[in-house]
């Protein structure tokens, strides 16, 4: 690492962002051992239903977010969290007509569903890189 500190820093802003899926946004960065992904949703989106094979927590900036957790709906406001375990079927669409910014820390590192959801219909982001 620089420095031998064992940090690394950087400016979310200066991290492309990409389409995911039509009205779905999202920058990611990637360190050793995690993944932080800041989604930004239109009032119009959704993200289907789908499962990843880790853990991951996903908290709420702005906006409000339902989310159907394995056939349970829950609607989160700024300031709250969840937890999703890995595995557990999942999608999330804003509730109002307002934009929704939700930042995701995932551990371990996410590379391959990264790639792979970049091939999405709708989705303008080529590939991801590492």
């Amino acid at each position: 690492m620089p420095g031998g500190t064992g940090v690394t820093a950087t400016n979310r802003a200066t991290v492309p962002a990409g389409a995911v899926f039509l009205g779905i946004t999202r920058r990611v960065v990637t360190g050793a051992r995690g993944t932080l992904i800041r989604y930004v949703y239109a009032p119009d989106s959704a993200y289907p239903h789908h499962s990843r094979p880790r853990e991951h927590t996903t908290a709420v900036l702005r906006g409000r977010i339902a989310f159907d957790i394995a056939g349970e709906e829950r609607t989160l406001r700024p300031g709250e969290v969840a937890f999703i375990t890995g595995g557990v079927p999942h999608g999330a669409a804003p509730v109002d007509d307002e934009e929704v910014e939700t930042p995701n820390a995932l551990r371990p590192c996410r590379t391959t569903e990264l790639r792979s959801e970049a091939a999405v219909p709708g989705s303008t982001t080529p590939g991801i890189p590492r």
